[in-house]
Order: C-alpha cells, then sequence, then structure tokens
C-alpha cells in the first residue's frame, strides 16, 4: 500500500515537474522581492479576520463580524499551523493559481483531446503567466482560491456529465460551494454548469449522492452562516442594490465608494479579459481563429456551457456601478477555452510552415507576458512599501488616536497601537472635541476628486477649519502627516 502510494506521488512529481518548477519560483519572489502580499483594505481585513478566527480557535475570543467570505481566512488558519499567518494566505494564493493550471490542462484534454505538450504550452504562457491572475496569486487575497474552486468544479462537471458518476456530482456541489463561500461572485460564474449538472441529476436521481452533497455544502458554508447569522443577507444588498441595466452604456459613477470615471462603458469593460493585454496581449488573435474554427467547423466540440457561463458573468459585471479589472480573474478559465480552438488552428498552422518557430515563438509570448505582469506588479510592489513606511513613521510619533482615510488597516496590521478613526465611516464633527496629540494622516492630492461632498473630504475640510494642522512630516505619494492643535 504505502509502496503504491510513493510510486504515484514519483509519477506526479515527474509529470508536473514544470509545474512544481513554476511553484518554487514564485515562492523564490516573495522573499527576494519582500513583497508579503498586502496591497490595499481587503489584504489588510483578510489577514486581520484570520489571526481574529485564530485567537477564537485558541482562546474562544469572539471574531467578530466580517463583510467578506470566511473560506479562505479558514483555508488561512490550516496552512497557520504550519506558517505564520500572513505567510500562510499568500501560500494558499500561490499554491491555488499552480493547481489551477493542472486543472485547466485537464480539462482541456477532455475538451479537445490534444496532446499533453501543446495543451500544457498554452496554460503555461497564457494562463499561469497572464499577469493579472499570476500577480493575484501573489497576493493576500481570495481570488486565487475561488480560481482554483471554479477550475476544479468545471472539471468535476465535465467528468459529471459524461460519466455521469454520483462521486463527480458530489465532487462538483462541494467545489461549487466551496467557490461560493470563498467570494460571492462565484455563483454567478457557475450558474449555467449548476443549472446543467441538476438537470442531469434529476434524470438521474441518487439519494445517496444527493444527501452527501447536500451534508457536505452545508459543513462548507457553516462557519459563514454562524459568524454572519445576523447579517446574512447584506452582500445581496450591497452588490444589487445598484445594479441597473443604464450601468451598461455609462462609464461615470457616483456611489458612496466615491467618484469614479472610466475610459470605457461597463458594455465593454465586461469584455476586457477577451483581449485586454493585462489578462491575454494575444487575445484578439485567439478569438478570431477559434471563430474561423467554430465557422467552418474544424472543431467539434463547442464548450457552449462555459461560454454561456463567461456571457452571464460579462452581463453581470456590465450592470455592477463600478470597474475592476481584477473581478474578470473568475471567469477567465472560461475565456481560455473559447481561445484554445484557435491556439491549435495556429498551432497546426505554424507546424505545417515553420515548425521550428514553435519554441522561440512560445518563449517569446512568455518574456510579453512577463513584461506586461512586471508593469501590473510594480505599482503594488511599490504601494506595499509605501506603506510599511508611512505606517512606520505613524508609529514612531506614539499619538493615541489617529485620524485616516483609506490607509488604516496597513497601519494597524503594522503595528499601531492607538485608537484609529476611519474619516469614511464617521462625521469628525459629531465626534467629541479631538485632544491634544492626536494625528491626522490624509492624502488630499488623491482624495480631492473622487471623494468631493462625502465624508473623507467633508471631515477632512472640518478638521481644517475647527483645528491647527501642523505638517510633521512629508510622505511619499502626496501623504501628508499632521498633529492636530485646538486654535489659540
Amino acid at each position: 500500500m504505502l509502496k503504491t502510494v510513493l510510486h504515484r506521488l514519483l509519477n506526479g512529481f515527474e509529470e508536473y515537474r514544470l509545474y512544481l518548477l513554476l511553484f518554487f519560483l514564485m515562492i523564490c519572489f516573495t522573499f527576494i522581492t519582500g513583497f508579503n502580499g498586502l496591497y490595499g483594505q481587503d489584504s489588510y481585513e483578510y489577514l486581520r479576520f484570520t489571526n481574529a478566527l485564530i485567537e477564537f480557535a485558541k482562546h474562544g475570543i469572539n471574531p467578530g463580524k466580517d463583510y467578506w467570505p470566511v473560506s479562505y481566512p479558514i483555508c488561512g488558519i490550516i496552512f497557520s499551523a504550519v506558517f505564520k499567518p500572513l505567510f500562510a494566505l499568500q501560500f494558499i494564493s500561490i499554491i491555488s493559481l499552480i493547481l489551477s493550471g493542472i486543472y485547466l490542462e485537464k480539462i482541456l484534454k477532455i475538451l479537445y483531446k490534444e496532446e499533453t505538450g501543446i495543451i500544457r504550452l498554452f496554460v503555461f504562457a497564457f494562463f499561469l503567466l497572464s499577469p493579472y491572475l499570476l500577480r493575484a496569486s501573489l497576493t493576500v487575497m481570495a481570488d486565487s482560491l475561488c480560481l482554483l474552486f471554479i477550475t476544479t468544479a468545471s472539471y468535476c462537471f465535465i467528468r459529471y456529465k459524461e460519466e455521469k458518476q454520483g462521486r463527480f456530482f458530489i465532487g462538483f456541489i462541494i467545489l461549487t460551494t466551496s467557490a461560493i463561500a470563498t467570494r460571492y461572485a462565484a455563483f454567478v460564474v457557475l450558474t449555467a454548469p449548476v443549472i446543467c449538472a441538476a438537470y442531469y441529476f434529476i434524470r438521474k436521481f441518487h439519494i445517496k449522492s444527493f444527501l452527501i452533497a447536500s451534508l457536505a455544502s452545508t459543513l462548507i458554508l457553516l462557519p459563514y452562516i454562524l459568524i454572519h447569522k445576523s447579517s446574512s443577507s447584506d452582500f445581496l444588498n450591497l452588490w444589487l442594490q445598484d445594479w441597473s441595466f443604464k450601468n451598461f452604456l455609462h462609464s461615470d459613477f457616483s456611489t458612496a465608494d466615491g467618484h469614479e470615471s472610466y475610459t470605457f462603458p461597463n458594455i465593454v469593460f465586461c469584455l476586457f479579459n477577451l483581449f485586454h493585454p493585462a489578462y491575454c496581449y494575444a487575445g484578439i488573435v485567439f478569438l478570431a481563429a477559434s471563430l474561423k474554427a467554430f465557422l467552418k467547423k474544424e472543431i467539434l466540440t463547442i464548450p457552449w456551457i462555459f461560454i454561456m457561463s463567461l456571457v452571464i458573468y460579462a452581463f453581470f459585471l456590465a450592470g455592477l456601478p463600478f470597474q475592476d479589472l481584477r473581478h474578470l480573474i473568475l471567469s477567465f478559465p472560461f475565456v481560455l477555452l473559447l481561445f484554445f480552438p484557435g491556439y491549435i488552428a495556429i498551432y497546426n498552422l505554424l507546424k505545417t510552415m515553420k515548425p521550428l518557430i514553435i519554441k522561440p515563438l512560445w518563449v517569446f509570448c512568455m518574456i510579453i507576458q512577463l513584461a506586461f505582469f512586471t508593469r501590473v506588479f510594480i505599482p503594488f510592489y511599490h504601494y506595499n512599501k509605501i506603506e510599511k513606511q508611512i505606517s512606520g513613521e505613524v508609529i514612531k510619533h506614539g499619538s493615541p488616536t489617529l485620524y485616516t482615510f483609506s490607509i488604516d488597516a496597513a497601519v494597524q496590521c503594522y503595528g499601531f497601537k492607538g485608537r484609529i478613526i476611519n474619516m469614511w465611516e464617521v462625521r469628525v464633527d459629531t465626534l467629541p472635541v479631538i485632544q491634544e496629540d492626536a494625528l491626522v494622516l490624509f492624502n488630499e492630492k488623491q482624495f480631492s476628486e473622487v471623494w468631493k461632498n462625502k465624508n473623507p473630504m467633508l471631515n477632512w475640510e472640518y478638521l481644517k477649519a475647527k483645528y491647527q494642522l501642523i505638517k510633521d512630516t512629508n510622505l511619499p505619494d502626496d501623504w501628508e502627516l499632521y498633529s492636530i492643535k485646538k486654535p489659540q
């Protein structure tokens, strides 16, 4: 028995050695650059809540309420048995991308029956090295883990559709539930496969599979239900209250999160992962070649279910009153399923006409992808360093109270022990009179337009009018740190 297991492990290591090499290189990259995966409010909140859950597990301390789904922090707890919580979360993101690549390869083999080597070239160049996906896999965010659940759920769906075995239905339901428990938007991404799987299952109903899938899904959702029992539908209100068909043609939005103006309307943005260089710079070429192959009926297998998923999710994003390229990560595996016939058509053409150019061209494609990755990663890396630097300056002052916005989670994460007043959450003029030695950390240049006539700017104008602000330190990226003094 043990000999068989070891043999399978050795075979697995041999078969997927390129994936293991990439995993090792990504881990080395995080140590060499010192990038800890923290960027923006969400990543710090994931880390904070993971630590809160660890304290709950150890000492029974109530972790409090958290808006986001809890599967990513719970996985962080599991890996924290081996690593520190921060690296555990980053490790999860990295390994999730690698495993997603392996299962995307399996899906492409089933759908298109091509050779492993040809598929692997495609997966590495255009999935694993996709700039936004690669960057997401280095951050403390739930996107990469959710991507893994979506990809593996899709694999189980295909196997269930072809073989009708209960174990694949159970796996599909478990992984779909896990995806939704990691990122709410996964529900939209997987709607079409869920409906299709339900249809097949009802036609050949199996009570044992139904009960196992139901019980497992309940256990996966139980932590969320317990933590969010008094606010389990808050996320629906947040996501859907401003959804509108009107947003399809708009590129300017004013919401509770500020005013934003974008270059393209939502109807264009929602399809960005088809052609944006942050995802796949060759997308237009692959799409055109795939459409040609479909029209000529050169491709017999068309993954219509996943194309439908792509369309449904794009429709959903087009109605939201904001744009964020990060949200397109979840449907990107389905984009590559659409691109693959075009890739095969191009590959076969080159193999016939100029076979010697294939490997150099593949290396060239990877270099371009890495160049675009560098372009999208540098701002994250820069701001990560800036957050550490600014937090260090604030901590050195030893003030009991800090008024700030946007960067408050970072300051707290890096060791500030005082009270933090978030200038978005409250109106300062409704609070007690500010005592001496309080600090205000603000970025007027960055916030003046986006947050015009909203709490952050209203509070800033109030502080400037009511108190004497004495600049203490010049900070990078237009951040300013002031001591608050009562007017003479």
